[in-house]
């Protein structure tokens, strides 16, 4: 090859390599407003590790598929508009539930979240580079490609971009390996760090939607639920309310300090005036399908029938004015309701995941009440389920967190073994959930009870697990408590909503959900507890009837 043909050539891969380089660029800049928010160093860079990763992988395709990606991404830009104003509100991309609940939105909850969007400029400044870019490298790929280029390839598909594309993959490979040999726990991504670039939410909308459609939820429920009225709140909080599993009465629990650290840190915390361990919980059913619906709509048991239409808790706090989110570790198919601005799950495909991968979720989604201060800090409510205690109870907290199990254990001993290490892992994402709500600059807290209780070995009743021949005293009562931050102690309101509680001999679901909407400020105090809690349950296995907690026996 002559030198002036070797240095055309070389121009027009440079060209070419420009060209990917602009388009890689576009792809990374809606990443950037998830920046525009408070995160944590560690979750940042993960955040944009993924994202690099995403973007540098179209870009690095041959010449066809490169430009296949840049028609796409055209065609696409309605909702790459669509996310990245979803991300300056949320602090994260969407999932499935959340591009449903856009397209079910009236007129008004869509010119409210436009004009909340459209008052940051940093938003119209990442579409506006997102635009350009994308135009420039639409110029660049329309050009005829030139030579091959000894030491390059040719402009099909330059050789530096078959390096930029096997070290782009890598990291994606390796967690997802991590992943598919149930190594979740040694983390290169979490499951929400996807949600950090456009292509990352598609992914999980394909995905989602696939699922819903393979698992029959897409047509066999509508997902509609009468509409929930609230007062209006205007000053920022933020409200959670954790959902455990199979957590039996005074499992975590000040008697069981000595079991591990987390128990004794969150009893610590307590005694400090950072929260408070409630009575003994009567549940409102042994069953998580009976129980959680009843929980979430503060319905007693002997209207369980309505759960089907009423509007849970969080839907009360949204009609107040909340951003709200959807965070569940556990089957979907629970509790169903649209509308909310977030919703993470556990994907059907995945076997086992513990209730640690939640907590960078739920720390994104309360991003701006995290930070010192920023737009849209309106108040913030989320549910988060748990897995919590269900069994196999050893597949409910990470491999080496405990030491050995004794080899001499009978298989009564071992179950009893697992169950309280399942519940003192419990106690320990409570821990790290207690250390998002310390990061808060505003009012926060965290209200957690669990579905129902358990039955062990040791109990000798007759009954394992839940569900069994009939609702004894074990599974149909569960442990609550209550934590909050300093700036919520500052304030009168944790005094005054508890003040009637913390002296009951027992309370229900429906007295925990009444503290939630009480500490959200949607209700007033005290709490009054129900002086004889209730529970869907079957006395002598004969069937469910509502019948009074005081009848459960051991």
């Amino acid at each position: 090859m002559r030198p002036c043909e070797r240095r055309a050539g070389h121009m027009v891969i440079r060209r070419e390599m420009k060209g990917r380089l602009y388009f890689a660029a576009a792809l990374y800049v809606p990443t950037l407003l998830v920046f525009t928010h408070d995160l944590q160093p560690e979750r940042s860079l993960r955040m944009a590790l993924w994202a690099l990763c995403a973007s540098v992988v179209p870009a690095s395709l041959p010449r066809a598929w490169m430009r296949t990606c840049v028609a796409l991404t055209w065609v696409t830009l309605p909702a790459t508009l669509w996310w990245m104003g979803y991300v300056v509100l949320n602090g994260i991309g969407p999932g499935w539930e959340a591009a449903q609940a856009a397209l079910s939105s009236n007129i008004g909850e869509m010119f409210e979240a436009a004009g909340a969007v459209l008052v940051a400029p940093v938003l119209a400044i990442a579409v506006g580079l997102h635009v350009a870019l994308l135009g420039a490298v639409t110029a660049m790929t329309l050009r005829k490609g030139g030579a091959p280029v000894p030491g390059e390839g040719t402009l099909i598909w330059p050789r530096t971009s078959r390096g930029v594309l096997l070290a782009a993959l890598l990291p994606v490979a390796v967690s997802s390996s991590l992943t598919a040999f149930d190594l979740s726990d040694i983390d290169i991504f979490s499951p929400a760090d996807s949600l950090a670039s456009p292509m990352g939410s598609y992914s999980l909308i394909a995905q989602q939607g696939f699922e819903q459609v393979v698992y029959g939820e897409f047509f066999s429920s509508s997902g509609r639920r009468i509409p929930a009225g609230s007062r209006r709140i205007g000053e920022p909080v933020l409200s959670l309310l954790v959902v455990g599993e199979s957590v039996r009465a005074g499992g975590i629990g000040p008697d069981r300090t000595a079991r591990g650290p987390w128990t004794k840190k969150l009893d610590e915390r307590f005694r400090s005036g950072l929260g408070a361990w409630l009575p003994t919980t009567c549940a409102g059913s042994n069953g998580t399908q009976m129980s959680v619906p009843l929980l979430l709509t503060g319905l007693p048991p002997a209207e369980l029938g309505d759960t089907r239409q009423a509007p849970s808790g969080l839907a009360k706090l949204k009609s107040a004015g909340f951003a709200t989110a959807w965070i569940t570790n556990q089957d979907r198919s629970v509790f169903q309701e649209g509308g909310h601005d977030f919703y993470w799950s556990r994907p059907m495909t995945l076997e086992r995941s513990h209730d640690a991968v939640m907590v960078p979720v739920l720390k994104t989604f309360a991003a701006p009440l995290l930070a010192e201060e920023g737009h849209n800090r309106k108040p913030r409510g989320a549910v988060v389920h748990m897995m919590g205690s269900h069994f196999e109870y050893g597949d409910r907290y990470p491999e080496g967190l405990f030491p050995l199990e004794p080899e001499n254990l009978g298989n009564a001993e071992r179950v009893e073994l697992r169950y309280e290490r399942s519940e003192e892992y419990g106690a320990q994402v409570l821990v790290k959930i207690a250390e998002v709500l310390d990061q808060s600059k505003v009012p926060a807290f965290a209200v957690f009870t669990a579905d129902h209780g358990e039955n062990l070995p040791g109990d000798r009743n007759g009954v394992l697990l839940h569900l069994g021949a009939r609702t004894t005293l074990r599974d149909g009562t569960t442990s609550s408590l209550v934590m909050w931050n300093r700036a919520m102690a500052e304030g009168a309101r944790p005094a005054k909503v508890l003040a009637r509680v913390l002296g009951a001999p027992l309370i229900s679901h429906q007295d925990v959900w009444h503290i939630w909407m009480a500490l959200s400020g949607v209700e007033d105090g005290p709490v009054t507890p129900d002086v004889t809690p209730t529970i869907h349950a079957s006395l002598d296995g004969k069937g469910y009837r509502t019948v009074l907690c005081s009848e459960l026996k051991p």
